[in-house]
């Protein structure tokens, strides 16, 4: 009998040390299925990454994988412009503690970080955070960004997150770094490489666009450089690029963020008004130009001249079907203004 309980007691502590080294396998199992699932959706971002590049909305596909992996409550991303760090998405509305957490400045050398904090980490009271951790977006030496995510419970991060979230920081370097060269890319191959107005392409682009939105409020002005050969043989064909330079400087500056300023050819500078359906409203804002154009005296090295313009206006009537309508009746009032005398502005007289 007392043999018979020694083994029963063994046989206890036996199912005792089992179930205990059962329950540490099941906890391991899961911990490496959390990790492999972590790996996979790593993965995916990738695969995210590589489909969506060149879209502007990446940053947000990224920031909602990150809540949806790391199960986080809150996940912000900024990225570098001009040495500066700009939020380019959040899911969070109070942000004001992560000046405490990280300088808006990129010329300090970041680190990682890893905060669990009894305390609310956030000045809003009806916002919780007590787990926080950040780490840089870096490509070599340089700073692109920063990502933070962030938790509700104590406690709720560890040093596999800040490798993970590592891991993702890499993948989006090179998507930050891609998508800036992309869009240098874009923004030269839409610009006039003598005055860095936009191009024709770029123009019939966007008014076609304004055209399927139903927008017809544009109007459309004409500008031609009047005795513009007889400025490049009077002072040179250099100073005839200077001279285009600075009038296409001086009607970007004098014209509306909405409207489009474009080279059209040659001497010829083509401008879309938005948001005008009225002629006359359009002819005052061209004669203002052109009083401007006027008065202004472009100085390059000893040469101190001016020169006026002659313009057309236009817009879009109930006649009118397609843009080219609008263009060609611009051109026609051009016609007209050089006619007349140059130095003037005509418009279409809507019967």
């Amino acid at each position: 009998m007392e043999r018979q309980n020694e083994l029963i007691e063994e046989l206890i502590k036996y199912q005792e040390i089992s179930e205990e080294t059962v329950q540490k396998l099941n906890s391991k199992i899961i911990d490496l299925e959390d990790k492999i699932a972590i790996l996979s959706s790593l993965l995916s971002i990738s695969e995210y990454i590589n489909h969506y590049f060149g879209n502007d909305k990446i940053l947000t596909l990224i920031n909602d994988v990150l809540i949806g992996v790391l199960g986080a409550s809150y996940s912000t991303i900024y990225v570098k412009e001009d040495d500066k760090l700009i939020l380019k998405d959040s899911n969070l509305t109070e942000l004001i503690h992560h000046k405490k957490l990280i300088s808006d400045s990129c010329s300090v050398l970041y680190s990682s970080f890893l905060i669990n904090s009894k305390e609310n980490l956030c000045e809003n009271n009806n916002v919780f955070i007590h787990s926080s951790l950040g780490v840089p977006i870096c490509l070599k030496d340089d700073t692109l960004g920063f990502i933070i995510v962030e938790h509700e419970a104590y406690n709720y991060f560890n040093d596999f997150h800040v490798k993970f979230i590592k891991s993702i920081c890499n993948q989006v370097a090179i998507c930050v770094e891609n998508n800036n060269l992309y869009n240098k890319i874009k923004e030269i191959s839409n610009r006039d490489y003598l005055t860095g107005l936009f191009n024709r392409n770029y123009f019939y682009r966007e008014l076609s666009r304004k055209q399927e939105l139903g927008n017809r409020d544009i109007a459309i002005a004409m500008i031609d450089f009047d005795n513009f050969k007889n400025c490049n043989d009077k002072h040179g064909h250099l100073y005839g690029d200077h001279v285009l330079r600075s009038i296409s400087q001086l009607l970007v500056e004098n014209t509306d963020e909405t409207d489009i300023v474009c080279r059209y050819g040659g001497e010829e500078i083509i401008v879309c008004l938005s948001n005008i359906s009225d002629v006359c409203v359009a002819e005052r804002k061209m004669e203002h130009l052109r009083k401007l154009i006027e008065n202004t005296n472009i100085v390059y090295g000893e040469i101190k001249d001016s020169i006026t313009v002659s313009i057309g206006v236009s817009i879009f009537d109930d006649k009118d079907t397609v843009i080219d309508d609008v263009i060609k009746k611009s051109d026609e009032m051009l016609y007209l203004a050089k006619n007349a005398g140059k130095n003037r502005v005509k418009s279409w007289n809507i019967q």
